[in-house]
C-alpha cells in the first residue's frame, strides 16, 4: 500500500481519531468511576466515624471513657468487618485501636500514626502489604468540658481497586476491537468518498 496516497492518510487519520476519542472517553470514564468508589467509601467511613464521635460523647457524659471500646466492640466489631476504629486523644494517646481482622491481612497497631487534620474532618489513604491501600478517615470531637479526640475509621480499599482493574482490563480488550474497527470502516467510507475521483 503506499503509504504517501490520500487514500492510506485519511484512513489513518481517521482511524487515529476514533481510537484517540476511545482512549479519552475510557479514561475519563475510569476517572469518574475511581472519584465515584471512593468517594462512595469515604461518605461510609466518614459516617461510621460521625456515629462513633457521637457514642463517645454520650459515654463520657455518662460511664466516662472506660466503656466506650467495649461499645465500639459491641455495636461495629471493626474486626469481624475488616475495618479499622482509632480514637485518640489530643495529648496523643490512644483511647482505643480496633484489633486485627480475621484474615489477619494488617495490623491496625502498625498504621501511620494520626496527625490532628486542619478540618474537622479529612479522608486518606494509607499504604497496606502487598501494594493494597486502606481508606482512612477521620472525624475530629470535642467535649463540653474541651476535651479533644480523634475518631479514625478505615478500610480496606481492595474492592475499590479489583473494579478499576476489571474496567482497565475491559478497556485494553476493546482498544483492538476499536481499532480494527476505525481501519476497517474507514477504509470502506474512503473508499467510497474517493469512488468519483477513481472513476475520473
Amino acid at each position: 500500500m503506499n503509504t504517501r496516497s490520500l487514500r492510506f492518510q485519511l484512513v489513518t487519520w481517521y482511524a487515529a481519531l476514533l481510537t484517540g476519542c476511545f482512549v479519552l472517553i475510557g479514561a475519563a470514564t475510569y476517572m469518574v468511576l475511581q472519584s465515584s468508589l471512593v468517594g462512595a467509601l469515604r461518605e461510609t467511613q466518614l459516617r461510621r466515624a460521625r456515629q462513633i464521635g457521637q457514642l463517645l460523647l454520650d459515654e463520657i457524659r455518662g460511664p466516662g471513657e472506660a466503656r466506650v471500646g467495649e461499645e465500639i466492640q459491641a455495636r461495629y466489631a471493626p474486626d469481624l468487618n475488616g475495618r479499622v476504629v482509632r480514637i485518640t486523644r489530643s495529648d496523643g494517646s490512644l483511647l482505643y485501636v480496633s484489633g486485627a481482622p480475621k484474615d489477619q491481612t494488617f495490623v491496625p497497631t502498625e498504621l501511620p500514626p494520626p496527625s490532628w487534620p486542619v478540618h474537622a474532618e479529612t479522608a486518606h489513604q494509607a499504604p497496606l502489604p502487598g501494594g493494597r491501600k486502606m481508606l482512612l478517615t477521620a472525624h475530629d470531637v470535642q467535649t463540653s468540658g474541651g476535651a479533644r479526640y480523634l475518631i479514625e475509621t478505615g478500610a480496606p480499599m481492595d474492592e475499590v481497586q479489583a473494579h478499576l482493574r476489571q474496567w482497565l482490563r475491559f478497556l485494553l480488550v476493546l482498544l483492538p476491537v476499536v481499532a480494527a474497527l476505525a481501519l476497517g470502516g474507514g477504509s470502506f467510507l474512503v473508499k467510497r468518498a474517493l469512488l468519483p475521483v477513481d472513476r475520473i
